[in-house]
């Protein structure tokens, strides 16, 4: 088993119903010290999609999931990743991190974006599986607003 943090359309449970569907849900956490951003465009969703990145100060939400080994290789054909490429190969690498999940720090892996050249920004959709996935577990409150107005930002124009 091995648990790995969402923190952007990862966070669905749409999406990860699909992509992982025996996942286990260990809770909700938090990466400090980074930030969300938009590094990368997928040539899947033809939109920018999200990595962290060392931000002090700053702190990251998101969902830990508890993935089996089927689930864990489906999670990573769906990011691009594979462990026998050279990581700029790879659309994410998973790497790891320690979050904070109920006051205890746990090491956890989680993906991270390979930058594209002059990526295009986030789609309204895209932001919208973010947005929900922060909804359906119950984030900070402070923390969803901040995705609310970072969609706002992008010219979505959807509700919470």
């Amino acid at each position: 088993m091995t648990l790995v943090f969402g923190y952007g359309s990862n966070m669905d449970d749409a999406q990860m119903d699909q992509r992982c569907p025996a996942r286990a849900k260990v809770g909700i956490a938090v990466l400090h010290d980074h930030r969300l951003c938009f590094p990368r465009l997928s040539n899947t969703r033809q939109c920018g999609v999200s990595s962290v990145e060392p931000s002090p100060g700053d702190v990251v939400w998101g969902v830990v999931h508890r993935l089996g080994v089927e689930d864990l290789a489906a999670l990573d054909r769906s990011e691009g990743y594979r462990a026998d490429r050279l990581p700029r190969q790879n659309g994410y690498n998973r790497l790891p991190v320690r979050v904070e999940i109920d006051g205890v720090v746990t090491s956890v892996d989680t993906y991270i974006a390979t930058a594209t050249r002059n990526p295009p920004p986030p789609s309204e959709a895209y932001l919208r599986h973010i947005c929900d996935g922060a909804s359906q577990h119950s984030l900070p409150e402070f923390y969803r607003q901040y995705l609310h107005r970072l969609a706002i930002t992008y010219g979505c124009s959807f509700d919470m």
